[in-house]
């Protein structure tokens, strides 16, 4: 395969839609023409770079930033803007000019994102064409990323409730206490158990259920700061991890968690028999010599205690 089949086949944009205002952007008059053979092996070898720069890239930010600096280096550009379907923050690399290309990126009918590309002076039709067949490339670079990313956030999180799963707990958890160790910060875990979920499904079904699991987790984020990180570990047992907050302050989080809770009717009146779910709570502190597994095992001893205290209570000490 020569030079001009590689790009072709990277390029190929059968299934690769531009929309864009090229026209307006378009110079006057065209910049003074090198030789079209000498042209087109430089504007391949520009090509061949950028590509070898966007291959086994996952992060989709570093790879807008490699076109961008790719763009620059060919003075095709001096600023790019990116926005991703459904997001209203645009990432900007570079300084704005006057003059933009505006491209909406789709691909096989699903749409990437809008990139906007400007500069000093006004784009000429080669420069437009080759920064459109590098679009093309740069879109399917997006795409797989923006799978990849896709991906990574479905392994991470429970189908039912949408909070963090029992991977992303193992995980994170090691990543806080590492934190927490490393700048002398308190750190505190609690683990939340539904009182009586079996009987809840065996009398009312699965469905029920189903409810009850995702009332209580939209309860436990009304409940919490931004910064603390919810999980469902599987079943009816839930976690709630909380980054520099102490024993007192995790305690008073899970009473105001019980609280909240005694509120959450889920199904009918509690007068015609509706389901009223209630919680027991285990809290634990990072203590000098804690890896993840003893204030796992900690707040879980508390948890049993809660729970052998009558249900429905919060315990932070055996």
């Amino acid at each position: 395969m020569d030079l001009h089949s590689s790009i072709d086949a990277m390029t190929d944009r059968s299934p690769f839609t531009l929309v864009s205002d090229r026209a307006a952007n378009l110079a006057t008059s065209p910049a003074t023409p090198m030789a079209a053979p000498m042209a087109d092996i430089e504007a391949a070898e520009q090509m061949l770079g950028l590509f070898d720069t966007l291959i086994g890239e996952a992060d989709q930010k570093v790879l807008l930033e490699r076109f961008h600096r790719w763009a620059s280096r060919c003075g095709l550009a001096d600023s790019l803007g990116f926005t991703a379907a459904g997001n209203q923050q645009e990432l900007m690399f570079g300084e704005q000019r006057h003059h933009r290309a505006l491209y909406q990126l789709a691909i096989d009918g699903k749409t990437l994102g809008a990139v906007t590309l400007s500069r000093r002076r006004r784009f000429s039709e080669a420069e437009l064409t080759l920064l459109e067949r590098a679009l093309g490339g740069l879109a399917r670079a997006v795409r797989l990323a923006q799978q990849l990313a896709h991906a990574q956030d479905t392994a991470l999180h429970d189908g039912l409730t949408g909070l963090l799963n029992r991977r992303a707990m193992d995980e994170r958890l090691s990543h806080e206490l590492l934190l927490a160790k490393r700048h002398g910060s308190a750190l505190s875990l609690m683990i939340i158990d539904i009182d009586h979920f079996k009987d809840i499904n065996d009398q009312l079904g699965h469905l029920v259920g189903d409810e009850v699991l995702c009332r209580l987790a939209e309860s436990f984020r009304g409940c919490v700061r931004e910064s603390d990180l919810l999980f469902r570990l599987g079943g009816d047992e839930f976690a709630i991890l909380l980054p520099r907050t102490g024993l007192s302050g995790a305690a008073d989080v899970a009473r105001k968690i019980r609280e909240t809770v005694e509120h959450v009717t889920v199904g009918l009146s509690t007068r015609a028999g509706g389901v009223l779910p209630r919680v027991s709570i285990g809290v634990a502190d990072l203590l000098p010599g804690d890896d993840d597994k003893a204030l796992m095992q900690r707040a879980d001893t508390h948890l049993y205690h809660a729970k052998a205290q009558g249900r429905g209570r919060v315990c932070i000490s055996v």
